[in-house]
């Protein structure tokens, strides 16, 4: 069984025994659980899902794009520690089965510059998919989503479309650091409409999802 936890943000941490998993630690998020973390996987190198201080003293391995791991040798991080991957690789993180997904930051407005970012597979069925809506080859399979619900880059009408595609799964937010508490209840009931209570939950803090 796997137990999943909202640590903020993109944040996420998947738990199974006595491995822990932690996704995107960023700026926003409780940075706290990466003391606890037997492996560290980031989708890009923005702030808000990598805080490369925070990495630099900690024991887990991280898996990340290249531009990621060069990002965080600089800031201090031990480079045995740190694995390049992109998309078509596949992995184990603290005992998890990571296929990597994707490969490009969502468009925030044409003529910025873009950059690379992983969206990452885990065991199947636990889907993280950084700032992307990535497609995966079987939407069936997933059983947990981690749906990006506030960004620069998002429309939550994509964000909407992108959930009933995966038509089995149980949808949790994230990417949700830049909504006030009011703007959180406000997306929370339009999701819980169109998607349905018994698919789209968000867990209260410290509430774990097991799977």
């Amino acid at each position: 069984m796997t137990d999943i936890t909202l640590l903020g943000h993109s944040a996420v941490k998947l738990v199974d025994g006595n491995k822990t998993l932690v996704l995107d630690p960023g700026l926003f998020s409780d940075l706290n659980v990466l003391e606890a973390a037997n492996a560290v996987l980031i989708t890009h190198g923005h702030a808000d899902h990598v805080a490369a201080s925070a990495l630099v003293n900690v024991a887990a391995d991280v898996w990340a794009p290249e531009d990621v791991v060069v990002q965080l040798e600089e800031a201090g991080c031990a480079p045995n520690r740190l694995h390049a991957v992109g998309p078509g690789e596949t992995f184990t993180a603290a005992g998890f089965k990571v296929e990597v997904i994707g490969g490009q930051h969502a468009q925030i407005y044409p003529g910025l510059p873009s950059s690379g970012n992983n969206g990452y597979l885990i065991d199947g069925k636990v889907l993280h998919t950084g700032d992307s809506l990535a497609p995966v080859s079987d939407p069936t399979a997933v059983e947990i989503l981690l749906l990006p619900v506030a960004a620069p880059w998002l429309l939550l009408a994509d964000a909407i479309n992108y959930a009933r595609g995966h038509e089995k799964a149980i949808v949790l937010p994230i990417h949700d650091g830049i909504l006030s508490a009011p703007g959180k209840q406000l997306t929370d009931n339009v999701l819980t409409a169109i998607l349905g209570a018994n698919i789209y939950k968000r867990p209260a803090q410290e509430e774990t999802v097991s799977i």
